[in-house]
């Protein structure tokens, strides 16, 4: 292949190896792209190798471009090897651009508050529209049924991996764009049996929803809300409070141990279950959104809303993430058609009336003591 240099990307999972690629501009006609992302499967199971490789590119070309997507530039073979090229998404993923301190996103000045706010709210409602758009990407497909005659039967996308290290931050105009990216988990499945199917392939356990823990693992589209709603309280919380909110955030919520459970088992989820006096779980109705969860949305409340605890765009974005994104019982939580167009992730009538923020986040005022105590004191603590 022309390439003029390939350097492996350090990553977990055994299921792809990524490379960054430069090629001779002799060798492409990709305008803007001096950088590519070069993602190689690996061959876990030969009988299946194709399979996985027509399936991402399925979804990939199913899925309806748009800013917030990451974009296939290319697919190939190199001998028994299947590849992606990708653009190269030169400011890393969504968890490294979290371990940084938001002052290095945005430019100094009396709007650099502001500046963050509005970029939150534009990647945000942009990502929720990519995900709207993969799940209602309705790819027809011809198959004969017990009367041999064709049908045609629609399908419904699902992600099946939101997490941060899948969304690809890229510094184009502004302060940069994040876009959905990693289709290899993506399905698409009946509108009979979209919520049916078992869950299977190496999803991450944090952002998992609850209804897909239990042994008959319903895939829905309504899983991947409860992820996204999981990386947005993430990302929230490092745009109000930084870096070091987000490790202690992390750290509450694996620390959090499941009421009744008798042996010390903690892991990272967004939820928690509940045990009867044997230590067994109780499946369906004992899952409950984690004490870590909901502590760390009223801290980010009271330090962006003042003492009067005024409402906000941030606020209510807070709200509808636990009301409405993390809602337990899937049936009841919010639709990917209705997240993106919320005025709570849009932002658009708080601009309007000029109630963003009341409090400037974390960046504008150094100094500002916070809940656990004053900037020096929350590195101390990570």
């Amino acid at each position: 292949m022309p390439w003029t240099s390939r350097e492996p990307v350090k990553q977990n999972g055994g299921f792809a190896k990524v490379y960054k690629v430069e090629m001779h501009p002799d060798h492409h006609t990709f305008k803007g792209h001096d950088a590519f992302a070069l993602k190689v499967l690996c061959c876990t199971n030969q009988d299946t190798y194709h399979e996985e490789f027509q399936r991402e590119l399925y979804a990939l070309r199913k899925t309806p471009p748009g800013p917030h997507v990451i974009e296939l530039l290319a697919t190939f073979k190199c001998g028994e090897e299947l590849s992606f090229l990708f653009p190269w998404a030169e400011g890393g993923n969504l968890a490294d651009l979290m371990g940084k301190e938001p002052s290095e996103l945005v430019n100094p000045g009396p709007n650099a508050a502001r500046d963050l706010i509005d970029w939150v709210a534009e990647q945000c409602a942009g990502i929720a529209k990519g995900l709207r758009g993969m799940h209602n990407a309705k790819p027809r497909f011809r198959r004969t049924d017990d009367s041999d005659k064709d049908v045609w039967k629609d399908n419904y996308g699902i992600h099946g991996d939101v997490k941060p290290e899948n969304i690809l931050m890229f510094k184009t105009e502004g302060l940069g764009e994040l876009k959905l990216s990693d289709f290899g988990l993506t399905k698409f499945h009946t509108n009979a049996s979209r919520s049916k199917q078992p869950g299977d392939g190496p999803m991450s356990p944090t952002y998992a929803s609850p209804e897909q823990t239990k042994k008959s693992s319903r895939v829905s589209r309504r899983s991947d809300v409860w992820a996204l709603g999981c990386v947005f309280s993430m990302l929230l919380t490092w745009a109000i409070r930084g870096p070091v909110a987000v490790k202690l955030y992390n750290k509450a919520r694996h620390d959090e141990k499941d009421p009744g459970r008798r042996i010390n088992w903690y892991e990272d989820t967004f939820y928690g279950k509940k045990h009867d006096e044997n230590g067994e779980p109780l499946v369906p109705n004992g899952f409950f959104l984690k004490k870590a969860v909901i502590d760390c949305m009223e801290e980010n409340k009271r330090a962006i809303s003042g003492p009067d605890r005024e409402c906000n765009y941030l606020t209510e974005f807070l709200d509808f993430i636990r009301d409405s994104m993390l809602e337990i019982d899937s049936d009841k939580r919010v639709s990917s058609e209705k997240v993106p167009v919320s005025d709570a992730v849009t932002a658009k009538p708080f601009a309007a009336a000029g109630c963003l923020t009341v409090r400037e986040p974390w960046l504008a005022l150094v100094h500002r003591p916070l809940l656990f105590g004053s900037v020096v004191d929350l590195h101390e603590a990570a």
